[in-house]
């Protein structure tokens, strides 16, 4: 991902709205509906709101709470690369169809590439969040986040993702 992310780097922003647009629209109606979609087409794709938004209220559910804590300062902050995190209506690890991906981004994180400052770092939770809690994190980023139901199967590829601990 790291060499993607680099040569992106290099692309016209207008271009990257295009293609962000593109991927999302594959799917076909899940997730958001057709006002929605019109309404965020290449170039008017909804921007964060920034540090000056009010503060949300932490949601109720297990997974809304750890992610207001532990990632929402990064995703919701609007801080740039390197410390500021990659939208996640825009992540294709929380609208795969296997979670694998967003779980071993969760529990590894992303390294800082050598020598660039301008790539995402992300620290991983793996010594800090239970399996549990993993699940209930990666659960909520998929249905807040690409508007699609939760996976089956977490508990096992939480395990595969910690190398079967």
């Amino acid at each position: 991902m790291a060499n993607v992310v680099d040569n992106l780097s290099q692309v016209d922003p207008a271009d990257i709205g295009a293609m962000a647009h593109y991927l999302a629209s594959l799917g076909k109606g899940e997730g958001r509906n057709g006002a929605e979609r019109a309404a965020s087409g290449p170039g008017r794709l909804p921007q964060a709101a920034g540090a000056q938004a009010a503060t949300p209220a932490i949601p109720s559910e297990p997974g809304g709470a750890i992610y207001a804590t532990v990632c929402a300062s990064c995703h919701d902050g609007g801080r740039p690369l390197p410390l500021g995190g990659s939208r996640l209506d825009l992540s294709t690890a929380v609208a795969d169809e296997t979670p694998a991906n967003l779980i071993n981004l969760v529990v590894r994180g992303i390294p800082a590439a050598a020598g660039a400052s301008a790539h995402p770092i992300m620290p991983g939770f793996g010594d800090v969040l239970n399996d549990r809690q993993i699940s209930d994190l990666v659960n909520y980023l998929r249905t807040r986040f690409a508007g699609r139901p939760q996976w089956n199967g977490l508990a096992k590829a939480v395990a595969e993702a910690r190398g079967g601990r």
